[in-house]
């Protein structure tokens, strides 16, 4: 766009059609107080490098809104020219462009919207989100990440969004369990967290529930934007006979939201033979490998897996090869799992087969007790 003023880009799905176009979108330096708001920018082949945008959107001027755009697979997500001052970008989503943003060293931009409306969205960023609040140091989750992103240079986005912006409604569950596997007869107490984030703009009113096994919970939460609560359950195993317990929480969408994918969630914690850290109700080379593989590491450090931590004692280390030893070669039959359903008395009974007898694949079987 050359000397433009005013003009609005919306809704509109561009992709190359040839080979390397240079520019989705131009805003050209003489322009001013244009919006780029609600497109789908895409490069297609990410190996050819034939059909795909050199830049997703050039950026020149001033005063220019750009935001709830997709900038997918170009090989510069957004650059700008010289004289590229006083423009917002947030709320867009960058995902795996060879280079999400080029800036000229002059520019000067802004790359969020404040707090709590939050940033942009990068498929690069490793940061966490363990805090809240403008400085990000309060306690508690906000969907936003606690360091900045840095987006080119100087120019930082301060308050990268950790999924992809969904609209102004969105309630999000982060579900944690501190271990999926657990060895019958050990005195091991599962925890579970589910916590509870409102992305979107207002205050929300939502209905949470789960179920573990035979237990259930119902909570009416209300939650202002960017805060979460955490609700947090102990399943104590050590009483508990070989199979697996369902886990599943959902949280009902709220007047407006679209995201769904993360309303819900379902797993199961398998109760299995000592040393089986896969859950598959044998004990193998492939559990010793599993467990040989992340030896020596402890509680906190990324090599950690808690399945493989048989005693949870926050380390992997030679007791957990020996319980696994000594129950090498265990095997929990099919018919066994059947003959241990009529000792249910309520909730759902899952048979789990072996997922290497299954061509890697799972097979469940569910049937009401």
């Amino acid at each position: 766009m050359r000397s433009s003023t005013a003009v609005l880009i919306k809704g509109f799905r561009i992709i190359p059609y040839g080979n390397n176009i240079e520019a989705g979108i131009d805003i050209e330096p003489s322009s001013q107080n244009c919006a780029v708001v609600g497109n789908t920018i895409a490069g297609f082949s990410l190996g050819s490098g034939f059909d795909r945008n050199f830049y997703g959107i050039v950026l020149g001027g001033y005063d220019h809104k750009i935001y709830e755009n997709i900038i997918v697979r170009n090989l510069y997500g957004i650059s700008s020219y010289s004289t590229c001052d006083n423009s917002r970008i947030y709320h867009n989503t960058f995902t795996d462009n060879t280079f999400h943003a080029s800036i000229y060293y002059l520019a000067n931009n802004q790359w969020d919207n404040g707090y709590p409306s939050g940033g942009n969205h990068w498929s690069d960023y490793k940061g966490t989100d363990l805090y809240r609040g403008t400085v990000q140091n309060e306690t508690g989750s906000d969907g936003i990440g606690d360091k900045p992103y840095i987006v080119d240079g100087d120019e930082i986005d301060r308050y990268p969004l950790m999924k992809p912006y969904a609209g102004p409604h969105d309630i999000v569950m982060r579900p944690s369990i501190s271990k999926t596997v657990v060895g019958e007869g050990l005195n091991i107490t599962a925890t579970i967290n589910m916590t509870i984030i409102n992305y979107g703009e207002q205050t929300e009113t939502c209905n949470f529930s789960i179920r573990i096994d035979a237990m259930t919970d119902n909570q009416t939460l209300t939650l202002t934007s960017r805060n979460s609560t955490v609700q947090t359950y102990a399943f104590n195993t050590s009483s508990l006979p070989k199979r697996g317990y369902v886990v599943a929480a959902q949280v009902e969408p709220v007047p407006g939201e679209t995201s769904l994918e993360d309303n819900s969630f379902t797993c199961n914690i398998t109760v299995t033979i000592p040393g089986d850290v896969d859950g598959d109700f044998d004990v193998d080379i492939f559990d010793v490998v599993s467990i040989c593989t992340v030896y020596s590491s402890k509680k906190g450090e990324a090599r950690y897996v808690s399945n493989c931590d048989i005693n949870d004692d926050e380390k992997i280390d030679i007791y957990d090869v020996v319980i696994a030893c000594a129950n090498y070669g265990q095997k929990y039959s099919s018919s066994s799992l059947f003959s241990s359903m009529t000792h249910a008395t309520e909730g759902q009974f899952v048979l789990r087969s072996n997922p290497r007898h299954m061509a890697k694949s799972e097979c469940y079987m569910r049937l009401e007790c």
